[in-house]
């Protein structure tokens, strides 16, 4: 039985399992685990860690059956694009900017807001007028709300 833990809490991957399970398997079927970096519904959730230290103790002891996390051969991290009318320095600003994004699925309004913020930094940055760094997240929120459109 194979489960996908993105964007799963530990108590919906067990709840996956008991929907999944036959009352007559007979021990012998193994639960695949997959994607169990992913889970949680934030990039920084603990339920990784909950899913790989406890769901495996909880469906042995439960349903009977041996469970396995399967991993995925690590992807090499994707160069950053060349973006016309973009500085190098302005697209590595923007990527790191994102790491202050917790939802693996961001609304493109928000990011509209994030590019704008970053850019406007660049920008002024780029008038040597003092600002403060954007390498972490309280450069990116701590300024006015973006306008809509």
């Amino acid at each position: 039985m194979r489960i996908d833990c993105s964007g799963l809490t530990a108590d919906d991957v067990l709840s996956v399992v008991a929907e999944r399970v036959d009352a007559k398997d007979d021990g012998t079927t193994t639960v695949d685990l997959e994607n169990v970096p992913y889970a949680g519904p934030l990039i920084t959730s603990a339920e990784p860690r909950r899913i790989a230290e406890s769901v495996p103790l909880a469906v042995e002891r439960e349903f009977g059956l041996k469970t396995r996390i399967v991993t995925a051969p690590a992807a090499p991290a994707p160069a950053l694009p060349d973006v016309p009318g973009l500085a190098h320095k302005t697209v590595a600003q923007l990527a790191s900017a994102a790491g202050a994004l917790e939802r693996p699925a961001v609304p493109l309004a928000v990011w509209r807001c994030l590019a704008r913020a970053v850019l406007r930094t660049s920008r002024v940055n780029a008038s040597s007028a003092p600002t403060p760094s954007v390498t972490g997240p309280a450069a990116v929120w701590n300024r006015p709300p973006c306008p809509p459109g």
